[in-house]
């Protein structure tokens, strides 16, 4: 019997959307624009006559049936990314699948991607966000991107860069450097709810912000702060391609906060001394060590 199914690439948008709960980062993963990927959740939904999300002005977020049809398609596309790796390892193909935060993604790898592909033509890199930390060897994952304090059991860490928060506006919000909080709208991640108050009690900044906009990841955070929304308080490494472009400025004179909390390369021991993994991590480091603005 055929299957009635719709359309793959639909199903593939809404799956990422609804794990992410954000079209920035789904359109990151799955490398298209965030219209795209609204576009294929907008015709899966015609497509099934049935709402799967609500869309509000800030944010996205599933309806009763969106969850309970998210969940199966997370499990089926797991399931078809792990048989694909098995089988391209049995083949000898050299691929890899790294997870990530968005934020990394979108803010760090993606701008250094094609110099990965020229150096490495060899190996096909499949590149994943997640807002949870990320497990490596479930799900079809080879190697996380992580950040935190290292000590993830018996699994190969490796240090790539320090984090350094630095509050960021566009240049049409904030032409000149100004205090970060004082009559600011505020840009906050719901996977960093303290970064603020981090901020503050380093750095002695007062005064009552304007106001302040919650999204669901650093990803959006980004995006809110470029589109001139407010005042963002973002990892450096993480927001250097944008202030070297100038789409991004400084918003203070304080120099970035430095919390003791690292970025990391993380994969299952047995994984790290293997040829596609060991040119992974030796690009990695070499990309970590060049200049910061």
């Amino acid at each position: 019997m055929s299957r009635k199914l719709p359309p793959l690439a639909a199903l593939r948008a809404f799956e990422a959307a609804a794990r992410h709960q954000s079209l920035t980062a789904a359109a990151s993963e799955l490398g298209v624009t965030s219209g795209a990927v609204s576009q294929q959740v907008k015709a899966l939904e015609r497509h099934l006559g049935i709402a799967l999300f609500e869309r509000r002005p800030q944010s996205l977020r599933l309806t009763s049936t969106g969850r309970n049809y998210a969940a199966p398609l997370s499990d089926a596309f797991d399931a078809i990314a792990a048989a694909t790796g098995r089988l391209a390892r049995r083949h000898g193909q050299s691929a890899l699948t790294l997870a990530m935060p968005a934020l990394f993604a979108i803010g760090w790898l993606l701008p250094r991607l094609d110099r990965f592909h020229a150096a490495h033509p060899e190996l096909e890199l499949r590149i994943r966000s997640s807002h949870h930390e990320p497990e490596p060897a479930t799900a079809g994952i080879d190697a996380a991107i992580r950040h935190g304090r290292a000590g993830w059991g018996a699994e190969s860490c490796i240090y790539l860069f320090n984090d350094a928060l630095l509050p960021v506006c566009s240049p049409a919000y904030a032409p000149a450097r100004l205090p970060p909080l004082a009559g600011h709208v505020l840009l906050a991640a719901e996977t960093a709810p303290d970064a603020w108050g981090e901020w503050c009690a380093a750095t002695g900044a007062g005064g009552e912000p304007a106001g302040r906009l919650h999204f669901g990841d650093d990803g959006l955070v980004l995006q809110a702060a470029e589109n001139g929304l407010g005042v963002a308080l973002l990892d450096r490494r993480l927001a250097e391609e944008k202030l070297r472009e100038g789409r991004l400025v400084a918003a203070t004179l304080h120099p970035p906060l430095v919390r003791g909390t690292a970025w990391y390369l993380v994969a299952p021991a047995t994984r790290a001394a293997e040829p596609p993994f060991a040119a992974l991590a030796r690009w990695l480091l070499a990309e970590a060590d060049g200049p910061v603005l």
